[in-house]
């Protein structure tokens, strides 16, 4: 309860004056973890269960390797999986399924399709992973080739099972299939669209720059359309240099949402790019006036079980020296074969 709230500190002032705590409470202080963004915590507080009399259970397992896969740490993920193989786990379809997600996510897409293809057994979660690990890959064909073969297994999908499938077809240009099986999941399947199908519609219509089509498919929407709509189309009208109708899809998304620092950027970066500096800087100064700021990007890597955050300009790392050396040599090298930095984005 504590956890699902967001009160992961009550959580753990209730497991920790439990005399005696069982595999149940374990893996629901585990969930509240993973749930919580607190994916690191999770990791350690899994692994410490192995210096304990409490054998984890498949949800417990099960939630460590879905941190395992936001993190993106395949080393820990390796681990957990011959944690698994030991104790006779690899048949359960759930931790399969995460198994694969972490596999996917942290860049070894053969790994996940290993996983997969060694399951006696698979039902729509396992499909489903694996296709969402294909698209996220970009290997659309892949995705719905193992969509045909979950069909012929005689497995139906289901609404995630179709947000996988648009996005792999959006990843991968094919802007045909992705209509067709957005027809085929409501007339076949019976299954109503939701926001997210209709936005990775949006996007699918995007990348490829057909924006006319994809603001018409916004208008003709019989729901709503949300920030992710919006924000979708915009980040399409960056990519494809179109001013009139990003300025459009920023306006829509401001009406929604005035403080998202995301629109602000994106808008700016559009007019910076087509070189007018003007509408930049208003926007920018827009910006400043609400007091908005651009929350920073991060980047993370775990090397020999430590986990290490870099941001721009960051001064925090004890080898900040030698990591500004080795990117100083990168740049150069960049240079010698022919790199030329981008200068038209502000931000």
């Amino acid at each position: 309860m504590y956890a699902k709230n967001g009160k992961i500190e009550d959580a753990c002032t209730v497991f920790n004056n439990m005399e005696t705590k069982d595999s149940v409470s374990c893996s629901s202080l585990l969930a509240g973890f993973s749930s919580n963004g607190l994916d690191r915590e999770a990791i350690e507080f899994f692994c410490s269960l192995h210096k304990s009399s409490v054998k984890p259970d498949p949800f417990a397992v099960a939630s460590a390797m879905t941190s395992c896969a936001k993190l993106g740490d395949q080393l820990q993920g390796r681990q957990i999986h011959a944690q698994i193989i030991r104790h006779g786990h690899e048949s359960d379809t759930c931790i399969a399924s995460t198994l694969i997600d972490m596999y996917a996510k942290s860049g070894t897409i053969e790994d996940a399709s290993k996983v997969f293809e060694n399951l006696l057994t698979k039902d729509r979660i396992a499909w489903t992973a694996i296709i969402d690990g294909y698209a996220q890959h970009g290997q659309g064909r892949n995705a719905l080739e193992s969509f045909s073969k979950m069909i012929e297994e005689g497995i139906n999908p289901n609404a995630v099972t179709f947000v996988s499938l648009l996005n792999a077809c959006s990843h991968s240009g094919l802007i045909e299939d992705g209509i067709f099986l957005f027809e085929v999941m409501k007339s076949v399947y019976r299954i109503e669209p939701v926001i997210h199908h209709y936005t990775c519609m949006v996007d699918l219509l995007g990348r490829v720059g057909h924006l006319e089509e994809a603001l018409e498919f916004i208008k003709t929407m019989p729901i709503e359309p949300t920030h992710l709509i919006w924000r979708s189309f915009l980040g399409a009208c960056r990519n494809h240099n179109n001013i009139k109708l990003g300025t459009l899809a920023s306006k829509h998304l401001l009406e929604l949402d005035p403080d998202d620092d995301a629109t602000y950027v994106l808008l700016a970066n559009m007019y910076s790019s087509n070189g007018q500096w003007n509408d930049a800087f208003e926007t920018r100064n827009a910006m400043k006036l609400r007091s908005v700021t651009k929350s920073p990007g991060l980047s993370w890597v775990v090397v020999q079980n430590n986990l290490h955050v870099f941001g721009a300009k960051d001064n925090s790392h004890p080898e900040k020296d030698l990591i500004y050396n080795v990117l100083c040599d990168l740049m150069l090298k960049m240079k010698e074969a022919g790199h030329v930095t981008e200068t038209n984005c502000i931000a």
